[in-house]
């Protein structure tokens, strides 16, 4: 990988995001995945795999989504094989990205806090 730009780590990873996205739209017969934001994507060092952040706002779903994504790991890693002009396609992992799950509980907390604050030096 010395060879290669400093940036081709970061082209891949943004490349990889898209063409997920597509499959996800696309190329599935399940309706709810097609209402899923592929959040990020982190290479590992020899680009052998690739972690998929998804995120999706059908909460109720969420777990049948996990599942389902976990069924088409094969799946996607033969469209990125088909897509992808590299040597080896990484290895595809989905993870839940609970990110704005984590805001919205702090933004919660934020806000009790300073009308509990308020409240106390009304007193």
């Amino acid at each position: 990988m010395s060879d290669r730009s400093p940036y081709y780590k970061d082209r891949l990873k943004t490349r990889i995001q898209e063409l997920v996205s597509s499959y996800t739209r696309t190329e599935t017969r399940a309706n709810y995945l097609k209402l899923i934001s592929i959040t990020k994507v982190d290479l590992s060092e020899d680009l052998g795999h690739a972690k998929i952040y998804w995120d999706t706002f059908n909460l109720e779903k969420r777990e049948n989504i996990g599942r389902e994504l976990s069924n088409l790991q094969g799946s996607v890693r033969k469209y990125l094989a088909s897509k992808l002009e590299v040597r080896h396609t990484p290895s595809v992992n989905f993870i839940f990205d609970s990110q704005y799950m984590e805001e919205m509980k702090i933004s919660q907390l934020l806000a009790s806090t300073s009308a509990a604050s308020s409240n106390n030096s009304n007193v």
